[in-house]
């Protein structure tokens, strides 16, 4: 493999935190609203909770309207950088963050959604599909975990 199609350890290293650091603030954060879920067990529901059916339903939908989206919003900036010359490796990175951050957006709202259903101590069962959108991030970071391989590949597709 050419140089230019080459990636180094530290470029490799600089996209593997950046899809650490993207993910972790949404399982941090889950791992706080699961244990307020468990506080307010005793809490009678108030008398209007109608705001989280809403925010439930539109966690799922931005969720879904996001993977839908992304493969065409990362066609549109990666043509966009390419005729600014700018170097793979960035287009890759740019990529990956606009990616991350769509997946990270759509599941942080499902987990607020969760946290306010805690709060107000709303215990439908329909509430856990506000995991869905953390799940998608999930399986995009598997699927998109940086390695030597995949990016070089990537690289390889751009030139």
């Amino acid at each position: 493999m050419n140089q230019k199609n080459s990636i180094g350890a530290q470029d490799l290293l600089t996209l593997r935190i950046i899809t650490a650091s993207m993910t972790a603030g949404p399982t941090f954060f889950l791992a706080f609203v699961l244990f307020q879920q468990t506080q307010n067990v005793d809490k009678t529901p108030p008398a209007d909770a109608s705001i989280i059916p809403i925010l439930t339903g539109l966690s799922v939908l931005l969720a879904i309207v996001f993977n839908i989206l992304t493969p065409f919003i990362l066609k549109k900036t990666t043509a966009s950088y390419r005729s600014q010359n700018m170097p793979p490796l960035r287009i890759i990175q740019s990529n990956l963050i606009i990616r991350l951050a769509l997946a990270e957006g759509s599941a942080l709202l499902g987990l607020v959604c969760m946290f306010l259903a805690a709060m107000q101590g709303f215990r439908e069962m329909y509430i856990w599909v506000n995991l869905l959108p953390l799940a998608i991030l999930y399986y995009t970071v598997l699927t998109n975990f940086p390695n030597k391989q995949v990016i070089e590949n990537k690289m390889k597709h751009l030139d």
